[in-house]
């Protein structure tokens, strides 16, 4: 129908937020409703309207990995956000370092943080897709009109058929399995590799159960993140709503 085609709901097109909401619940075991999801052009643009919500609010930093993306730093420093460093070790960001700072907000990238390659470990996640807490959605979806009016709605309408008739996940299947055949390629040889026994590998692992879990979610947290059709993600987690 032509009509799906014009300007329309700057959240995304209702087809698009629908097919999301089915595929983070049948493959993520995560429970959301479409009217949760918001459709971004990337996590460039996700984390600027994060940003501009944040600033609203009252934030004014926000904590990042180090070592951690110098671009997301930039991009963060552009609108004028302080970016104290917290460490990360072979289990991803120091969620113990992350309390002691007081930062209200931290920038995660949970599966293959760049640049160390290390997965964040499933007792330390906080996360999701560019699900917004109740307290900001209005203020992005806001954001989100004002930025660009929404996304262009023909791509939404694509890879919403893409997902609904499972020809997505199909792809994905196949990818992941070459990867993994490329993976175990290059692990072998390293460990064949004499001058390389005693290195060090990052970005190796699959993230837990290849997949984030339900129980990886905690309670009581305010999480807005942002996801794309990979096994990567980042997520800016903000203070939950008071009481």
């Amino acid at each position: 129908c032509t009509a799906d085609l014009g300007y329309g709901d700057p959240r995304g097109a209702p087809a698009m937020r629908r097919a999301v909401a089915t595929w983070l619940a049948r493959y993520r075991g995560i429970q959301v409703g479409p009217g949760e999801v918001i459709v971004v052009a990337g996590v460039a643009q996700a984390i600027g309207l994060f940003v501009q919500v944040l600033r609203d609010d009252g934030v004014t930093e926000l904590a990042v990995e180090d070592p951690g993306s110098l671009g997301a730093r930039q991009h963060l420093h552009g609108w004028r956000m302080a970016t104290p460093p917290i460490p990360v070790d072979e289990a991803g960001l120091r969620v113990d370092r992350l309390r002691a700072s007081g930062a209200p907000a931290v920038l995660v990238t949970p599966a293959h943080q760049f640049p160390t390659g290390v997965v964040l470990a499933g007792e330390r996640r906080r996360v999701g897709w560019m699900l917004v807490p109740s307290r900001y959605r209005d203020a992005l979806v806001s954001a989100k009109r004002l930025a660009d009016l929404g996304n262009p709605v023909l791509t939404q309408l694509v890879i919403a058929g893409l997902m609904e008739s499972g020809e997505m996940e199909r792809q994905l299947r196949i990818t992941r399995r070459r990867h993994r055949h490329r993976r175990d390629a290059m692990v072998a040889a390293i460990r064949r590799a004499p001058a390389r026994r005693g290195a060090t590998r990052h970005g190796c692992r699959p993230a837990p159960d290849g997949h984030l879990r339900r129980r990886d979610l905690r309670p009581g947290t305010g999480r807005a993140g942002a996801g794309g059709w990979g096994e990567g993600a980042t997520a800016v987690l903000a203070p939950p709503a008071a009481g």
